[in-house]
């Protein structure tokens, strides 16, 4: 078979359409290999630099976060104000933060840049329990209050490792990523970037795409996912050409698509072009030849920042030369972390040809066949910072280099954000210390409590005037300061109360020590007579306005006279002391104390009724009988007479003081030691005391022997009990109408008016001259104690008058026994001595009376010369009930025997208290529960019989 030309042509044409068809394809498969290889590094190249850019801003947005931190100051009058001023640089440096945050440690959002409507973490999808963290952290995605998705790159604020609150730069994802992947890639590739499972952005889509590159990158504390790949528009068929009559066609197809496919890979290059022209830093591409990195590509903010027209750079080493840094070392360093597969990035200070440009930062990744540098100008943003801290140092220097003075801040409450370091000098806390511990430094007192008004002037935006505060320094010390304070207000709410404060603890002091003297007694610091008639007056205007309760109580010591006799006016200056100083102890701060001369206190007590007032002093008594008052060697009981009127509108103050004065002689006159409210009758006794009405009753008593002499008999109990009869003489006074009058009336005032002797005279004349006509109750008695008083033991002669009638009747001197008080014996001890001794010498017996109670010490029983030691019934009457009364009790008991001396137990009320008193090895029991007193009667009826009887008294 033979073939045409047309045909062979044909077959020829074929066949050649067929060879170059195949060559073509050859070709365009070489081609698409080729350009998918540029894809493929192009698609490294982006990956590496969108990374590189996201790793560059995590970590300059936590530098960022660390100089807030790490400047954040323990003192600042305007905290707010430094982190608003501080958060704005930030924002123009790092224009990725939307915004900056701060959540104080209770996880409520207080501070926000830039100002816009409050933002509050309960409308913002913010998982929270995240920031409890003590380093840098990425949170999980949440939702702005605008909608907007985003991040936060979180940083703790650290005080003394307790967290204080936390610093957040906020990344609006959508925003943030849309520019930088805008900047620097074109609609041809997609893009996404995932953390874990959430998926925080995406760019066009993958599906289809080839050349997909994956990248993990280090975001703060977190590893982010990236994908990039190219779309592909169409499919090429690379290994195989289509064999048919239509080659032209298809050649022509093969030519256009690859036509089609270089423009892309040129348009897509020059948009790369583009987006690193037009970013804010400077991008150097190198490209490795020999050993060497040549410069292949660079932008022109690279450009323009180094000058390279005019000194231009062919190399890595050359382009360290220009920015005036250690070329070899810094080249070094990095290409080492780059060939570790680490990204170089380092903030340097440069010397470059360009004077603006003084900081970069300066990062280096690695590329397929080179590497690619970032060149960030971050002169501003350092120069800011150095600007910020100078004007802190000074700010700091002005603050602190105050003397005396300290400023603070408080918030809405008045709870202290900030305390100047001056405050340690002032009151010896550190400011954090302050902060922590203001409410036990500021202690509940009348003056602290005007700090809540001064607060509710605040709150309406007035500025207070300047007011005090007690507070304690750290050794406990009350120091006085003075605050001045202005309201910070915003939309017409105190938000913030700044202020400064003054020690002004001296300058108060000074001119309290001048007032104080003015108003005070100097011995017991209560206030004077004059201070005290003032605040009287006072208390009577102020009654009727008021309408409160005032009551007034006169106080008079009943045994200062004794011991300022006894020890000394040294002694007496010492007891008043220390019973002012119990006296404030035991009254209410709100109640006014003073010293009125010598022994006497008065006691105005403000908003107390009469009832509330006597229940006061009843406690005051108790506290002035148990307190004793020791004296080198000498032990006193002290007590009072106290008188009270009711304090109203209508008295003068003059004449209360004169009510309760006479109220208090009334206290004296009936007993002592006890309290009595103001009478009709009560000023009636005074006028006759003060009449010496009292004397001249007496002194008619004595001369009509208008005196009663009763007996009550003193039982020996226990082993003692065959002993034989023992009785106490008792004094009554017979009034005109035959009533008897108690010696609790007329004793006080036979003693004030030197009346007592006289009486211990005639006591001791009738009873020797009873004694002596009625031999039966002679012959029973084996002891008949007779009191003498404290006047009578002074008296030598008195002694010889007993020693001569006990020898004139013929009384055995063994049955008389003296009784003699303790604050007799000690007040006149020298002249006591020689009394007893002439007495004891003839053959009488002492006593000594009430001991316990009164200012008698153990030491001196070893030397008085007295038989039979007298317990107080005070000690005795509770003792079945009171261990202590009964280990007071024992210890007499034991020190007495110790002595070689008897004892007798007064207010024996009962049979239970006899038979304790007998176990305790007591000689002697005197009381109702033995016999009550009867009078001694006339010497023709049998006294004996009539003392053995039911009431068995002598």
């Amino acid at each position: 078979m033979s073939f045409s030309l047309s045909q062979k042509i044909t077959a020829a044409s074929v066949v050649i359409a067929i060879v170059l068809s195949l060559i073509i394809g050859l070709f365009i498969n070489h081609q698409m290999t080729i350009q998918r290889s540029i894809d493929a590094e192009k698609s490294q190249v982006v990956a590496r630099q969108i990374s590189s850019r996201l790793a560059y801003f995590a970590q300059s947005g936590e530098l960022a976060l660390e100089e807030i931190v790490r400047n954040w100051p323990e003192n600042h009058p305007n905290l707010e104000q430094w982190f608003t001023k501080l958060s704005l640089s930030i924002l123009s440096i790092l224009p990725e933060f939307e915004r900056v945050w701060f959540i104080n440690h209770q996880f409520q959002l207080q501070w926000h840049v830039p100002a816009m409507a409050m933002e509050s973490i309960n409308t913002i999808d913010l998982d929270i329990s995240e920031l409890s963290s003590d380093q840098v952290s990425l949170s999980k995605p949440f939702l702005l209050t605008d909608g907007a998705q985003a991040i936060a790159i979180v940083k703790p604020v650290l005080k003394q490792d307790k967290i204080y609150g936390w610093v957040l730069g906020v990344i609006n994802i959508e925003a943030s990523l849309s520019k930088l992947v805008s900047e620097n890639l074109s609609h041809s590739y997609g893009f996404t970037m995932v953390d874990g499972e959430n998926s925080l952005y995406q760019h066009g889509t993958l599906e289809n795409a080839k050349h997909i590159v994956a990248h993990q990158i280090q975001f703060v504390d977190r590893s982010l996912s990236i994908e990039l790949g190219l779309k592909s528009t169409s499919k090429v068929q690379s290994n195989y050409v289509i064999i048919g009559i239509f080659t032209v066609f298809f050649l022509m197809l093969l030519c256009r698509m690859a036509l089609s496919n270089w423009f892309k890979a040129l348009y897509s290059h020059r948009q790369f072009k583009a987006a690193s022209d037009a970013s804010l830093d400077g991008l150097l591409i190198f490209t490795k030849v020999d050993d060497e990195y040549q410069l292949k590509e660079l932008n022109a903010v690279a450009k323009d920042m180094l000058m390279l027209e005019q000194y231009p750079c062919h190399n890595f080493n050359q382009l360290l030369a220009l920015l005036g840094v250690i070329h070899q070392e810094l080249a070094s360093t990095a290409l080492v972390q780059l060939a570790q597969g680490l990204c170089f990035d380092r903030s340097i200070a440069v010397k470059t040809h360009n004077p603006a440009l003084t900081y970069i930062k300066l990062q280096v990744v690695k590329t397929h066949n080179g590497i690619a540098v970032t060149v960030r100008d971050i002169s501003l943003r350092k120069q800011a910072e150095y600007d910020l801290k100078d004007r802190e140092a000074k700010y700091r220097r002005l603050v602190e280099g105050l003397h005396g003075y300290f400023l603070y801040s408080t918030n809405a409450k008045g709870e202290p954000d900030f305390v100047s370091a001056a405050i340690t000098a002032i009151l010896g806390y550190q400011a954090s210390e302050f902060i922590e511990q203001y409410r036990q430094i500021f202690p509940p007192t009348i003056l602290n409590s005007q700090r809540n008004e001064v607060l509710k002037e605040l709150q309406k935006g007035l500025i207070p005037e300047p007011y005090l505060l007690e507070c304690k320094n750290v050794d406990g010390d009350i120091r006085l300061l003075e605050f001045t304070e202005s309201p910070v207000m915003i939309d017409n709410k105190l938000t913030k109360i700044e202020g400064i404060a003054k020690d002004v603890t001296e300058d108060k002091a000074l001119v309290d020590k001048v007032t104080f003297q003015a108003e005070h007694d100097f011995l017991t610091g209560l206030y004077n007579r004059y201070a005290f008639d003032d605040l009287l007056k006072d208390a009577v205007n102020q009654i009727e306005r008021h309408q409160t309760d005032v009551t007034l109580s006169y106080i008079d010591l009943d045994q200062f006279k004794v011991v300022n006799d006894t020890c000394g006016h040294i002694a007496g200056d010492e007891l008043l002391k220390q019973l002012g100083q119990l006296i404030t102890d035991n009254i209410d701060e709100q109640h006014l104390v003073a010293r009125l001369g010598g022994d006497e206190f008065g006691i105005i007590f403000i908003d107390c009724n009469i009832e509330q007032t006597q229940q006061a002093l009843k406690l005051l008594l108790k506290k002035m009988n148990d307190f004793r008052f020791v004296w080198q060697d000498q032990v006193f009981q002290i007590s009072a007479s106290v008188g009270v009127t009711v304090v109203n509108a209508s008295t003068s103050a003059q004449e209360l003081m004169k009510q309760a004065d006479v109220a208090c002689y009334a206290a004296k006159d009936a007993g002592r030691n006890r309290i009595n409210l103001y009478s009709v009758q009560d000023a009636e006794l005074n006028h006759l005391e003060a009449g010496i009405g009292w004397v001249s009753r007496i002194q008619q008593a004595l001369d009509e022997n208008r005196f009663a002499l009763y007996v009550q008999k003193i039982e020996a109990i226990g082993q003692h009990a065959r002993e034989g009869l023992h009785y106490e003489v008792l004094l009554r006074m017979l009034d005109h109408d035959g009533e008897l009058v108690s010696p609790a009336q007329f004793i006080p005032a036979a003693e004030r008016f030197s009346l007592m002797t006289a009486i211990d005279k005639w006591v001791v004349k009738h009873v020797l001259w009873q004694l002596k006509h009625s031999p039966e109750l002679l012959e029973t008695t084996n002891k008949c104690a007779i009191n003498l008083s404290g006047t009578s033991i002074i008296d030598e002669g008195f002694a010889e008058e007993i020693i001569e009638q006990l020898t004139f009747l013929n009384i055995p001197a063994d049955k008389i026994c003296f009784e003699l008080t303790e604050t007799a014996v000690i007040t006149k001890l020298s002249h006591a001595n020689v009394f007893i001794e002439k007495l004891r010498n003839f053959g009488c017996n002492f006593a000594l009376d009430d001991f316990g109670v009164g200012m008698c010490s153990f030491a001196y029983l070893k030397n008085l010369p007295v038989d039979i030691i007298k317990i107080d019934g005070s000690f005795v009457k509770n003792i079945c009930h009171d261990s202590e009364n009964k280990a007071i009790v024992r210890a007499i008991n034991d020190i007495a025997k110790a002595l070689g001396k008897k004892t007798v137990a007064e207010f024996v009320g009962d049979q239970a208290t006899k038979t304790l008193l007998a176990d305790i090895g007591i000689n002697y029991a005197q009381g109702y529960a033995i016999a009550k007193p009867v009078p001694l009667i006339d010497i023709k009826d049998d006294l004996t019989e009539h003392l053995n009887q039911d009431i068995n008294v002598a």
